[in-house]
């Protein structure tokens, strides 16, 4: 019977999570929020918010303290979450309020948009930049001729090289450098 219980509470833990995944997938890819809100948001779904009871009602400067934030910053980015539909706020007592997520903006149809953006994004990159070169976060995709020198940076990522220079290869890598 426990074990039952654990299950079914485990279960509801998960599901609660992947929610909270799908939210924060949504909001993360919403142009129109600022990078503060994104965190806030975040830190809500999160760190705060009960997974057993659907409860969130942390304080404006407990998240701020939190996020690295004055509670007046948290409380702009909460009024524009609150602006863009992803959050409801009902008042409580002193500066404390309840916080409670639309979970149908997180929905598997805005989640599959999100993705398709993401995808969409990815092969217009590949295709403006090529392949084989270096992409904006250093990583890069193996082209013909192109192999593992061998060496191995600082912090243990190998380098790429292609036999294309005077030295007879060229360090794709600059990670670490």
């Amino acid at each position: 019977m426990l074990y039952n219980r654990c299950l079914e509470s485990q279960a509801q833990f998960l599901s609660c999570r992947l929610l909270s995944l799908n939210l924060h997938t949504v909001i993360l890819a919403d142009p129109k929020l600022c990078a503060g809100a994104k965190v806030v948001a975040g830190t809500l779904l999160f760190l705060f918010h009960n997974t057993k009871s659907g409860q969130c009602f942390p304080t404006n400067a407990t998240v701020g303290d939190v996020v690295g934030m004055h509670a007046k910053t948290v409380s702009k980015h909460i009024s524009g979450l609150v602006r863009a539909g992803y959050v409801f706020r009902d008042p409580r007592y002193k500066n404390s309020s309840i916080t409670d997520f639309n979970w149908v903006k997180g929905g598997d149809e805005a989640v599959k948009a999100v993705w398709a953006r993401v995808k969409e994004a990815r092969d217009g990159a590949k295709s403006r930049r090529g392949s084989g070169t270096e992409s904006r976060w250093g990583i890069h995709e193996m082209e013909e001729g192109m192999e593992p020198n061998g060496g191995v940076d600082i912090h243990g990522i190998v380098t790429l090289t292609r036999e294309s220079n005077s030295r007879g290869f060229w360090p794709m890598s600059t990670v670490g450098r």
